[in-house]
C-alpha cells in the first residue's frame, strides 16, 4: 500500500481473509507511520505479542497521503473484534492457538480496542472522524484487520462478490443474457449467505 501511494494509487480495492495474522491490523498501521507503542514508548513487536504489550497509540505520523485515499474492503465474514465471534476464538484456533491461547488473544483484542478509543477521544488527529466499533460486522476479519482498516483508514467493509460485480459492470454484461453461469462448489445453504449465484441473481 504504502508503495501504490508512493506511486499516486489513491483508491484502494482490498481483500481480506485468510490470513496467518492476528493482530488486528497494528503490523499494517505501523507500515504506514503509526506509531503503536508499548509501556516504555517503544514500537511493539510484530504479530499478536505486539497487541499484548500495546500501551498507547499515536496516527501522527502515518502518511498524509492518506487522507487523500478511499479503501473498499472486500470482507466475506461478518466477525466482530473480540468476544465469542472475534476474531481470536473464530480463527485463532486454525492458525494453531490453543484454548488458552485464545482466551488470551482476546483479551488482547479488547484492549486494543480501548486504547484505540480513548486515544480518539483524547485527540485531534489528521484524519478526522472515525469509525469506533469494534462490534462492525467484519471487523474481526483477517485476525482484526477489518478493524484497523475501518476505524483508521475509513475503510468501507463490503462483501467481496459484491464489489467485483461493480468493478465489471455485471449488470450492463448480462443484461442481454439468457444464461449467466457462476463458479460454486454446490448449492446449499450457504449459497443465500451473500455467495457469488444469490448475488448475481440480484441483477436479473
Amino acid at each position: 500500500m504504502k508503495d501504490a501511494i508512493s506511486k499516486g494509487c489513491r483508491n484502494f480495492i482490498i481483500g481480506i481473509g485468510g490470513s496467518a495474522t492476528n493482530d488486528g491490523g497494528i503490523g499494517m498501521l505501523q507500515a504506514l507511520g503509526g506509531e503503536l507503542l508499548d509501556k516504555s514508548g517503544k514500537q511493539v513487536p510484530f504479530g499478536a505479542e505486539g497487541v499484548e504489550k500495546l500501551a498507547s497509540i499515536s496516527c501522527k505520523n502515518l502518511l498524509p497521503e492518506l487522507k487523500e485515499c478511499s479503501f473498499r474492503i472486500a470482507c466475506d465474514v461478518d466477525n466482530p473484534l473480540y468476544g465469542e465471534k472475534g476474531c481470536s476464538y473464530i480463527f485463532g484456533p486454525q492458525k494453531g492457538a490453543t484454548p488458552e491461547m485464545v482466551e488470551l488473544m482476546d483479551g488482547w483484542m479488547e484492549n486494543y480496542a480501548k486504547i484505540t478509543e480513548e486515544y480518539f477521544a483524547d485527540s485531534k488527529t489528521q484524519l478526522g472522524k472515525f469509525n469506533y466499533d469494534p462490534n462492525y460486522p467484519g471487523c474481526g476479519a483477517a485476525g482484526g484487520l477489518g478493524f484497523a482498516f475501518r476505524t483508521f483508514l475509513h475503510g468501507k467493509l463490503e462483501p467481496g462478490i459484491s464489489i467485483v460485480l461493480e468493478e465489471i459492470g455485471i449488470e450492463n454484461q448480462i443484461k442481454n443474457a439468457d444464461i449467466v453461469i457462476t463458479g460454486e462448489g454446490r448449492l446449499d445453504g450457504q449459497t443465500v449467505m451473500g455467495k457469488a449465484p444469490i448475488v448475481v441473481l440480484e441483477y436479473k
